[in-house]
């Protein structure tokens, strides 16, 4: 007997609505190593803080993506709000976004919103925990996303995660807790969390150590595996 596994909620409600929908379903969503992908000790944090923005990087808050640089990934929203921030705010947000080097036109979007020095580009890397180890908020502001491992790498690194609302993306979060929940494409609804942010950031470790706690208990790979197998089990046996 067939036997479908969606990744998300958000993912079985379009099987729902396919020809599968006979078929027997069950969600069983991303599993994440969490021993691998875990919190960054204070001088490694540091450490790759200094490498990336210079000796000035205490008083910075970093948004950090690991999810590419295609536009549908939401960072030019997340750039966009930055720069609606009054100066004094702004001078001290900074967005790295790993992923494929930026074409001309990309960097000229870039450009015309006016926040020189505020963005970093890495590049592709090959192991994206230095990168968020530098980080305080991770982000997925995708316009469609079926749940998002990059989300739940950096919520397992102990940083609260500000996701849109497209997709399965809000099953990881629970807003206001470990991170926050926006609409997507829209940096009008961005500006408030990065002004909470700015004025109470000492919320941040709080938050972190919530998305890490929920890591642990909801994200870990062996009830993942746990799940899958009983799933392959039971169609065994049918």
């Amino acid at each position: 007997t067939d036997h479908v596994i969606s990744v998300s909620s958000f993912v079985k409600s379009m099987v729902d609505n396919s020809p599968y929908a006979a078929l027997p379903q069950t969600v069983i969503r991303h599993g994440i190593d969490t021993r691998r992908f875990s919190p960054a000790d204070a001088s490694d944090r540091n450490a790759q803080r200094r490498a990336l923005f210079g000796d000035d990087h205490h008083d910075l808050i970093v948004f950090g993506s690991t999810g590419g640089t295609d536009y549908d990934k939401g960072w030019l929203d997340l750039l966009a709000a930055v720069s609606k921030l009054p100066a004094h705010q702004r001078g001290r947000v900074r967005v790295v976004v790993a992923g494929a080097p930026l074409s001309a036109e990309k960097q000229r979007r870039v450009d015309d919103i006016g926040v020189p020095g505020l963005a970093v580009f890495p590049g592709l890397v090959d192991d994206v925990r230095p990168l968020l180890a530098a980080c305080d908020v991770g982000f997925a502001l995708s316009y469609r996303e079926a749940l998002s491992y990059a989300c739940r790498e950096a919520m397992a690194m102990g940083l609260p995660a500000l996701v849109s609302s497209a997709g399965g993306l809000p099953e990881n979060v629970s807003h206001g807790h470990d991170g926050w929940i926006v609409p997507p494409k829209a940096p009008e609804a961005i500006l408030p969390v990065l002004t909470t942010i700015m004025q109470c950031p000492q919320v941040l470790a709080e938050m972190g150590r919530a998305a890490r706690q929920k890591s642990e208990t909801e994200f870990a790979m062996a009830p993942f595996v746990a799940q899958t197998f009983a799933v392959h089990q039971a169609v065994m046996r049918s």
